[in-house]
């Protein structure tokens, strides 16, 4: 294990993550970057060494230990001093002991009935602090004043990626925008809606899709996003694709709507032009102009805004219902389910589950084709960045297995998470 510290970076050498090329010439190193935060909670261990939580982050004593080399989650919650280092809890629910060594940190999961007396009631205080109030250092343990901040992101929570203007943009779930240099290093974008659901990048800007409607970045570091009038009851974007005819059709929570910028109202199609649901989650254009639109209750494949075939869990088309991401392919899509992997479906009708996928938890509009041998890939809630090619996946820690978003930027594939971001060389 090789580590390389830098400001908000900690990178891992280890076997790639994806077997980019078969005369790979060996392992190539991924940075991870996390969010710029404060300790939440600092113990001392019995020889003294300082313990703290940073974020998604841990620290013993100088070194930061994260999901991207040793910590077993992405997402520690309270910290206690146990034998000869700590106890962890983790957000899932998991147990873990810390000890720290002189090459490292030694884990060792540990069951509920391992940790008793006050050291389990200081856990317990600490993630109910932790839900109910956020950060708060649990009582009844020794504490050490907040020191210097680790990492260097405004949020840890990633919902989107583009590439824009030569520039990599970031959506989070919490903090609005910002952009990464090649780098790593981040750039707010002042101004930006806080809570990003979808980005898509067009000759006529960047367009945001939030809880709170439809923005459009026309420059970014220019004047702030402006807002796009919807004149929908329930203006929350979900997510959004471009049309050849230049228009940027919306998934929304009150049916498909059609947007181009200074050229009249937008168009909203609903159930009464065929869709098996108002609540809309994805949308894309295949290569014969046709809209795919996947919803609360299947896809339906719409032709001059009438749908010709719907697919769903009642005809057999579909494992579920929830219709979480659409990837065109051809004339036919690949459809990311809630909880039933990716299926296949063509104009004709016919439907075939990807095998690769199968049970996967696609994240919102967590499929994507990357170039080359990469290909179409899929963000899953849990399980990672899953290939459609088993050839091209292997193993490398990320900062969170809950994957939201994958795009190629400046020589290398940038992976978004609800922990952080990684950065894989090409």
């Amino acid at each position: 294990m090789t580590w390389r510290a830098a400001p908000g970076v900690l990178a891992f050498a280890s076997s790639v993550a994806f077997a980019f090329s078969a005369s790979a010439a060996g392992p190539a190193s991924t940075e991870c970057f996390f969010e710029k935060a404060a300790p939440r909670e600092t113990v001392t261990t019995r020889a003294g060494v300082p313990i703290a939580l940073v974020g998604s982050q841990v620290r013993f004593g100088d070194r930061l230990v994260n999901r991207c080399n040793s910590l077993p989650d992405g997402h520690p919650v309270a910290v206690t001093p146990f034998r000869d280092g700590v106890a962890i809890a983790f957000r899932d629910g998991d147990l873990y002991a810390a000890t720290p060594k002189d090459d490292g940190v030694a884990f060792e999961k540990l069951a509920a009935a391992d940790v008793r007396g006050d050291a389990a009631r200081a856990l317990d205080a600490g993630r109910r602090a932790l839900v109910a109030h956020g950060p708060i250092s649990v009582e009844g343990a020794p504490k050490s004043p907040p020191r210097d901040t680790a990492g260097a992101l405004p949020s840890q929570h990633v919902t989107a990626l583009a590439v824009h203007a030569e520039r990599l943009v970031v959506g989070t779930f919490d903090r609005g925008l910002f952009t990464l240099d090649a780098a790593g290093e981040p750039h707010e974008i002042v101004g930006a809606p806080r809570h990003v659901n979808a980005l898509l990048s067009t000759r006529a800007g960047l367009f945001i899709g939030t809880t709170r409607g439809l923005f459009v970045a026309s420059a970014l570091g220019g004047s702030p996003p402006a807002r796009v009038a919807l004149d929908i009851p329930d203006p929350h974007v979900n997510g959004m694709a471009e049309g050849r005819d230049g228009t940027v059709w919306l998934a929304t929570s009150s049916g498909l709507v059609g947007v181009r910028i200074g050229d009249g109202s937008p168009r909203v199609l609903g159930v009464r032009d065929g869709l098996p649901s108002p609540l809309v989650y994805a949308v894309t254009e295949a290569a014969d102009g046709a809209l795919w639109v996947g919803t609360a209750h299947g896809v339906a494949r719409l032709r001059k805004g009438e749908a010709t075939v719907i697919f769903g869990v009642e005809n057999g088309k579909l494992p579920h219902d929830w219709i979480t991401a659409l990837l065109a392919d051809g004339n036919g899509v690949f459809a990311g389910t809630y909880n039933a992997g990716v299926v296949r479906l063509d104009p004709d009708g016919s439907a075939h589950a990807e095998s690769r996928f199968r049970g996967a938890w696609i994240n919102p509009n967590g499929l994507a084709r990357l170039p080359g041998s990469l290909g179409v890939v899929a963000s899953t809630l849990g399980g990672g960045l899953v290939a459609r090619d088993p050839s091209q996946a292997s193993g490398t820690p990320l900062p969170d297995d809950d994957v939201t978003a994958a795009v190629i930027f400046e020589g290398a594939m940038w992976i978004g998470t609800r922990a952080g971001i990684a950065r894989r060389p090409l």
